[in-house]
């Protein structure tokens, strides 16, 4: 049996030649940067001038506002310094409140007297006091004044007049008798026949 002859295989065709490419063409020179390549659009896209200069200048944002500075706390205004009435005025508030005193207004006399020093406004206060009803105070603060006062110190006898005159109306005999008998002692000028009237009478009361 004879065999039949086999057909040999297609040959491939031949591929055909690249075309020469045009000068000016290539591809590599294309992204090549030369360093002095035009914008395509001509212009700084960055804000320094060209086709948006304006776009990109008005979307930048406003530059921010200096914080202000905090503002003073104001200083604190200073403490007015303590009054001190004067001799003077000191005087004077006790004869107006004397007065005061004489025409019922004991109230209005105690304000008068408010802050006024001495033992001459101690006497005056307890007057006030006494005569508006509250002679258990006003021999309390006589007596402390009288603690607190020096030997020369002015309105001395008479401020001891007033402590007897008080502690005797408030059953205190004894308190009432030496404070008369040390104004017969160190001050026998002052209110000289009414201290003697005293005297006696509260040393017979009392027994002497």
């Amino acid at each position: 049996m004879a065999r039949t002859a086999q057909a040999a295989p297609p040959e491939p065709e031949p591929e055909p030649e690249p075309e020469p490419e045009p000068a000016g063409l290539s591809f590599g020179s294309s992204f090549e940067d030369s360093g002095d390549a035009a914008d395509p659009f001509g212009a700084d896209l960055g804000g320094g001038g060209g086709l948006f200069a304006d776009v990109f200048q008005a979307a930048a944002p406003p530059p921010p506002r200096p914080a202000a500075p905090p503002a003073r706390a104001p200083a604190p205004a200073p403490a007015p310094a303590p009054t001190k009435p004067s001799a003077k005025g000191g005087r004077a508030a006790v004869e107006e409140a004397r007065g005061l005193i004489g025409l019922g207004m004991h109230e209005d006399a105690l304000a008068l007297l408010s802050g006024v020093l001495g033992l001459e406004a101690a006497v005056a206060r307890a007057q006030a006091l006494r005569e508006g009803g509250d002679a258990e105070a006003a021999l309390r603060q006589l007596r402390l004044a009288l603690m607190e006062s020096n030997d020369d110190a002015p309105g001395l006898a008479e401020a001891l007049f007033e402590l007897s005159d008080l502690a005797a109306r408030a059953g205190q005999r004894r308190v009432a008798l030496r404070a008369l008998e040390e104004i017969s002692e160190f001050h026998p000028d002052h209110r000289a026949g009414e201290v003697a009237a005293r005297v006696k009478a509260l040393r017979r009361v009392l027994g002497r």
